[in-house]
């Protein structure tokens, strides 16, 4: 058994197993004085001791008989530097790279996309949008971008239809009785805050009952729309309105305007209704179709308290349309909303 273990573990063997392992092994004689009491035997169970840089096994024979000694010699080992000048660059290479990566994914992504988020939350917060950066180096942001871009665009026009339904009178197309009020404030506003007047005109179509019973309702709502355009028509400039105030009834509101260019303004549109000439035999005012008018005048005198009365700014212009009728209709009054000067 002894010769075949030792034609086994042959030098070459020995060799490549202290190229592997890292650790010297060689064959060695026995001590001359053959003092092996205290070596480690090849067949002894291994036990934790203290590592030394050299140890020694008996090989024995099949008689238990030392026959030769195997020499381990382990290396003694460092920890090798990890820090030296080849990692410092190394490091420092790496940890460069990695800051180009972070900036260039913090300026082509990151920011981009904070920005966008940025422009569509302050949007939001004061409810008024406008059109979106679509300049970006990343084709996913200027596709979302884009897509931001038209969702508001519908939805701006969605609201300009919404708003123009809900302030649109159905019939004749002109403002209804809720935006007449809007405008009004405004007007108000204007002539409380830069002393601005205004002019408040009621028009009601004279004998329009008549004219209903004669010719049908059909065709009462047709001269109710034709009459809507024409008043439409006078208000030519941006801040002037023309709604319909109820039934045959319309409102005109003109910004500030002197006494002499509203009466000629009135006449203008007793001259476009004699024009428009819808029939009308029942009338017996004329032959065709009239308008009474009744104007009133408010003033930034008028202003008391950083005030102004809508009731009775439309009382008042009530009052002229009602002598407006009284004088045989198909004519106009204009008064002032008070005598302050």
């Amino acid at each position: 058994g002894f010769l075949i273990l030792i034609k086994l573990i042959g030098d070459k063997f020995i060799a490549d197993l202290s190229q592997y392992t890292m650790t010297t092994l060689s064959f060695s004689a026995l001590p001359e004085n053959n003092n092996v009491t205290d070596m480690k035997r090849w067949n002894e169970k291994s036990s934790v001791n203290t590592v030394k840089p050299i140890s020694n096994i008996l090989i024995e024979d099949m008689n238990r008989q030392p026959v030769v000694m195997l020499k381990m010699e382990h290396s003694v080992g460092h920890m090798p530097n990890i820090i030296n000048g080849q990692s410092l660059i190394f490091i420092t290479l790496i940890s460069f790279l990695f800051y180009m990566v972070y900036r260039l994914v913090s300026i082509t992504i990151i920011k981009p996309v904070r920005e966008l988020a940025s422009d569509i939350k302050n949007q939001d917060s004061i409810e008024q949008y406008g059109q979106l950066n679509e300049k970006y180096a990343v084709q996913e942001l200027i596709t979302v971008s884009k897509n931001v871009n038209e969702l508001m665009f519908t939805i701006h026009k969605q609201n300009e239809i919404l708003a123009r339904q809900v302030n649109t009178d159905q019939l004749t197309q002109v403002m209804n009785r809720y935006g007449l009020k809007m405008e009004l404030d405004k007007h108000k506003d204007q002539c409380i805050r830069l002393n601005v007047g205004f002019v408040v005109v009621m028009c009601d179509i004279d004998h329009f009952k008549q004219y209903n019973d004669d010719n049908g309702h059909m065709k009462g709502d047709e001269t109710l729309f034709a009459v809507a355009q024409l008043l439409d028509q006078q208000c030519k400039r941006p801040s002037d309105t023309c709604a319909r105030f109820g039934g045959e009834e319309f409102t005109l509101l003109f910004s500030e305007m002197s006494e002499n260019n509203l009466q000629r303004k009135m006449e203008e549109i007793m001259t476009a209704m004699e024009t428009l000439n819808i029939p009308h035999s029942k009338s017996p005012t004329a032959p065709y179709v009239t308008v009474s008018l009744g104007a009133t005048i408010v003033r930034p005198s008028d202003v008391i308290d950083y005030a102004l009365a809508t009731d009775e700014i439309f009382k008042k212009a009530d009052n002229a349309l009602y002598q407006a009728k009284a004088n045989e209709r198909n004519g106009f009054v204009i008064n002032y909303f008070t005598s302050n000067k």
